[in-house]
């Protein structure tokens, strides 16, 4: 300054290491449709020893969702979708390198609920059936096929849910089971008896 006037001003900073990137896992590894997905991150270590905390963000097929804790609903999921997670680790002051992990929702099987023969008595010269009732997490009311089977002899009474014995087919106090099969689109099966 020209005439010797003077000013004078100061800033304050902090000198601070970033933490560094996490170890991130999501399990199950292999989820199914009705799993909850549930990142778990952790290793960050931070230079000046502070605490590290994680803040979530999550991708489904590559689209961001609104969920942002370190779990999502496994009813939020379906077979087929890719979910993508990231991990950033922070000191309080700023973020660190964050790290990704990447799961594939698996397609469920088929469940068989329940088997139910038809209303008793049963005797071996009257009709005899069977009905299920099946479910699928992911794709809808699967397939399902019943057989009825003579367990007292082995034999294979009907690939069908209702047969009319007969002497020949089982004599009293054989052992009938019903027997479901069900079958997604995937192909994956379930049986129950």
């Amino acid at each position: 300054d020209t005439d010797g006037l003077t000013d004078s001003d100061q800033v304050s900073f902090t000198v601070n290491g970033l933490p560094t990137a996490p170890s991130l896992s999501i399990s199950p590894a292999e989820p199914f449709t009705s799993d909850d997905l549930v990142a778990a991150a952790e290793g960050s270590q931070d230079p000046e020893g502070e605490t590290v905390s994680y803040v979530f963000e999550w991708w489904k097929d590559s689209v961001p969702t609104a969920h942002v804790s370190s779990t999502v609903p496994g009813a939020d999921t379906l077979k087929g979708q890719v979910w993508t997670v990231r991990a950033t680790p922070s000191d309080g002051l700023a973020d660190g390198v964050a790290a990704e992990a990447s799961v594939t929702v698996q397609n469920t099987p088929p469940v068989v609920d329940s088997v139910a023969f038809g209303a008793a008595p049963h005797f071996n010269d009257s009709a005899i059936s069977c009905t299920a009732v099946v479910s699928d997490a992911d794709d809808g009311v699967p397939v399902h096929v019943l057989s009825l089977f003579n367990d007292t002899t082995g034999g294979l009474l009907a690939e069908a849910g209702e047969v009319q014995l007969d002497p020949a087919l089982a004599s009293p106090g054989d052992a009938i089971r019903c027997e479901a099969v069900a079958t997604d689109v995937d192909g994956a099966a379930a049986t129950g008896t």
